[in-house]
Formats: structure tokens, C-alpha cells, sequence
């Protein structure tokens, strides 16, 4: 879609001219949570400008109140450099290791600085220099954020690095870039609304004059000549009639999903999406008509994704009582269907409208019957945000005990999670919170412990042996 493609191409020139003018000391680039991981994409992708001779390194760690987080980012430029002196040895180049860590006086700012001097020592020809993306995944401390980039930059052993930073909405950086002057590039990167509206506004009329025989991309509303089909792929002829349903239900797929049923069930969601972006109430009778397509079509698990679904919309129209009323409708279909994962998903918004109307232990027993149901799908991601969140209602209450309880939990799913998951999850900010609350309670020790933790399974995904004492 060319209302997504055009500011990401603004993006690419600019940020090949900042790859190409080494005059420019650092790129500020104010991006949405939407286009976030295409703009690092294309920051990320400049390392192999022609012009380009410098490593980059990407840290995305996020700066905080209770952490700034260049511990953090001095392990991952760690990890980084080492990648790149194993991926440059194989092609017969020898990068110089980095010094081995030691405690540095001052600061995580100051030995995150240091260790920045000993990777421009660190290099072999052709490389000079060194570019360092920021990309916190949470700002704070705003003015903290742009009195630690100015030391970075004033730092006269580290004049051979240059910067990107990528901000979320809005710029925490204003006073930093009139402060560079010339030396700095501002870029921002968002989608035309009006024109993605027209964009799919489009895409919904043709997908809804496609006749049944359409290919795939025209009925999802594609460009596609007018009558043309085209021809079977050399090896794959076309199945019989009949075989396609059966495949479909082999594959444990109803059939009326590539039937009419499901051409109409795609329209009236896509009609439904667009009309909550233009904050029309439409969206909520599209919607409903979506979830009841789907009831006479026998397709359960489609309709209780669009109840869930209805359920939010009517939340955003300001209908809350009416969305509680769908997700505990859809919480009861789904353990009457034997489906864990949407019944955990049911209450889960529905613990999230509680905390909307203020009704903090509603929503944290809400929470608590999520993280359950998560846990019975095999979803530990789920229930360690379930459990969490649990913990926060709780502790917001003044109910140590019961947060406590709820944390653990989390962290118990943590223990039996792969790193990857772990990784992916907030289980670290619930170790945090623990540790928080220990130090409330005296228990220093225990605190100390859990914050460690929490640093190791944002590093590593794994929690350690005290840690493991700690969370029983």
C-alpha cells in the first residue's frame, strides 16, 4: 500500500544521505508503534550503503525512571561486536576482540562511553568509526534522556561515533537537535490517515465486486485485471471438485472459510476496521453481522474471535457494560468449545475493563482466571502478562500478600518457558516490582536478588538459581 511504502521511501533517502554526509553527527527519527519495526529495518539496512565503512549497533533497551539501562546496552554492543568479528572471520578478516569487562569508576553512562572508545579501537580495514541506534521500547526521564545523549556526543573520544535515534509519537529530543544545529538530521515517519482510509477504502469495494472464482489477492481486495485467471502452476493442477474442502478439513479448516461464507465474513470485518478508524458506530453493527455470519455458517472459533473482537469496539464506542456483557458471553462458549486460549483471552479484556472502571480487584481476579486458562492453552506468554497484571491490581490495592502471589506465578511460568519466550514477555518488569516491593517490606536482600534476576532475563531469558529461591 503506497500510503505505508511513502513515507518509509522519504525515510530510505534520508537516511542514506545521513550513511553518505559524515558531517552529520546524529539522525532523530519520531516514528508509530505501527511502522516501528519497518523504520529499524530501513536505519538498520544503511550499513550496507556503498558509502558506509562503520559498524552499526542496534540497542533497544528501554530508559526508565527506576533505570536508564546502558548496562543493558553495553552487553548487547558486546554481543554485537563479537557476531560481527565471527562473521567477518570467516571471510578472512581479523577484528580485534574487545577488552574484557571490568568494574569502570562512575556511572553505567560513563562504562557504557568507555566500552564505546574501545570498539573504535577495536577494528580492522575497512572499518572506522561506529554508528549506535537507539530505539528505547520505553522513554522516560525525557530531560535526563537528552542531558545523557549530549554527554555522548560532547565526549571527545568518541567523536567517531555518530547516532540514530528512534522515538515513539513523540520527540524527547527538540532541545538536543537545536542545540546540533546543521549537525543533526530530523526525519518523521508516519502514515497519511486520510490516505490509507481512501487506500482501503478502495480495497473493500473491489474485494466486494470479486466473483467466486477470483484469485485469492483480488477477493482480499488487490489490484487484479478484470476476468483473468491465472494458469495453473506446471505440477499442480487444479483439485477436483470436492478436494479442496476435504484438504481443508484434513488441515482441520472448515470449509466455509474459502467458501461465500467466508468472502462475505472478510468484508463485513474489513468494513467493521475501517469504520472504527473513522470512529463510525457502523463498526459495531458490521461487526456483530460478521460474529453472526459466522454462527450460521458452524464456525465457533471464527465467532467467538469476532464477539471478542465486538467486545472491544463496543469498549472503545464508550459501551462498557455492553462489552462485558460479550466477553463473558465468549468466556462461556469458549470453555463450553474447549478452547483455553480464547477463554484466556476473554478475561483478559475483561480484566482490562475493570481496570478501566476503576474496579481494581475485579480486574485483578480477571487477570488471575486469564493467566489460568493461558497456562491450560499452553500460551505462557499470556499468563505471565495475565499474572502481572494481577499483581500490579493487587498492589495498587495495598495487598502485598496477593501480589506477591500473583508475581511468583509469573515468574513460576517464566522458570518453565523457553528463553525466546521469556525474552518476548514482560517477566522481567514483574521481577522489578518484586523486588520493589521486598525493599517496602525490609527484605534487601531478597530485593537485590530479584533485581539481578530481572537483568538476566532481559539479557539471557533464564532466571537464576537465587532468583529461583527467591520467587517460591
Amino acid at each position: 500500500m503506497d500510503s505505508i511504502a511513502k513515507p518509509l521511501r522519504a525515510l530510505a533517502e534520508d537516511a542514506a544521505w545521513f550513511a553518505r554526509e559524515k558531517s552529520l553527527r546524529l539522525l532523530h527519527v519520531v516514528t508509530t508503534t505501527d511502522l516501528r519495526a519497518s523504520v529499524l529495518e530501513v536505519v538498520m539496512g544503511q550499513e550496507f550503503h556503498a558509502d558506509n565503512v562503520s559498524p552499526f549497533f542496534l540497542l533497544e533497551d528501554a530508559y526508565g525512571e527506576e533505570g536508564r539501562g546502558w548496562d543493558l546496552r553495553a552487553h548487547r554492543v558486546r554481543e554485537q561486536h563479537a557476531a560481527r568479528r565471527e562473521a567477518l572471520a570467516k571471510e578472512g578478516m581479523a577484528l580485534p576482540a574487545l577488552p574484557a569487562p571490568r568494574p569502570e569508576r562512575g556511572d553505567g553512562l560513563t562504562a557504557f562511553a568507555v566500552l564505546l572508545g574501545q570498539v573504535l579501537d577495536a577494528r580492522c580495514a575497512p572499518l572506522e568509526g561506529a554508528l549506535v541506534v537507539l530505539a528505547p521500547t520505553r522513554m522516560a526521564a525525557a530531560r535526563e534522556w537528552q542531558r545523557e545523549l549530549r554527554v555522548l556526543l560532547e565526549a571527545p573520544k568518541l567523536a567517531a561515533v555518530r547516532w540514530v535515534v528512534v522515538e515513539l509519537d513523540t520527540s524527547s529530543s527538540g532541545p538536543l537537535m537545536d542545540w546540533l544545529g546543521a549537525r543533526g538530521l530530523c526525519v518523521t515517519c508516519r502514515v497519511d490517515d486520510a490516505a490509507l482510509q481512501a487506500e482501503l477504502a478502495r480495497m473493500v469495494e473491489r474485494a466486494g465486486s470479486t466473483s467466486a472464482t477470483a484469485p485469492g489477492p483480488a477477493q482480499t481486495g488487490a489490484a487484479w485485471p478484470r476476468g483473468v485467471t491465472p494458469p495453473a502452476r506446471k505440477g499442480m493442477p487444479t483439485p477436483a471438485p470436492g478436494a479442496l474442502d476435504e484438504a481443508l478439513r484434513g488441515a482441520g479448516v472448515a470449509p466455509a472459510i474459502a467458501g461465500a461464507p467466508g468472502r462475505q465474513i472478510r468484508q463485513k470485518v474489513l468494513l467493521a476496521a475501517q469504520a472504527l478508524r473513522q470512529k463510525k458506530v457502523d463498526a459495531i453493527r458490521l461487526q456483530r453481522e460478521a460474529r453472526d455470519l459466522c454462527l450460521e455458517s458452524g464456525l465457533p472459533r471464527e465467532a467467538l474471535l469476532m464477539e471478542l473482537i465486538l467486545a472491544s469496539y463496543l469498549t472503545h464506542f464508550g459501551q462498557p457494560a455492553k462489552a462485558l456483557e460479550h466477553y463473558e458471553d465468549a468466556y462461556a462458549r469458549a470453555e463450553r468449545e474447549g478452547l483455553p486460549q480464547l477463554a484466556a483471552q476473554a478475561q483478559l479484556g475483561m480484566g482490562a475493563l475493570y481496570h478501566l472502571e476503576r474496579k481494581p480487584e475485579l480486574a485483578a481476579a480477571a487477570y488471575v482466571r486469564g493467566a489460568e486458562c493461558s497456562r491450560s492453552a499452553g500460551e505462557p506468554l499470556l499468563a505471565m502478562e495475565g499474572y502481572r497484571l494481577a499483581g500490579q491490581a493487587w498492589a495498587d490495592l495495598g495487598k502485598g500478600a496477593l501480589a506477591t502471589q500473583a508475581w511468583r506465578s509469573a515468574l513460576a511460568v517464566a522458570e518453565a518457558s523457553s528463553a525466546q519466550e521469556v525474552k518476548a514477555s514482560s517477566v522481567a518488569e514483574t521481577a522489578r516490582a518484586l523486588a520493589a516491593l521486598c525493599r517496602r517490606h525490609g527484605l534487601s536482600a531478597q530485593a537485590q536478588s530479584l533485581e539481578e534476576q530481572s537483568l538476566r532475563l532481559e539479557e539471557q531469558g533464564v532466571l537464576s538459581a537465587p532468583g529461583r529461591e527467591v520467587s517460591r
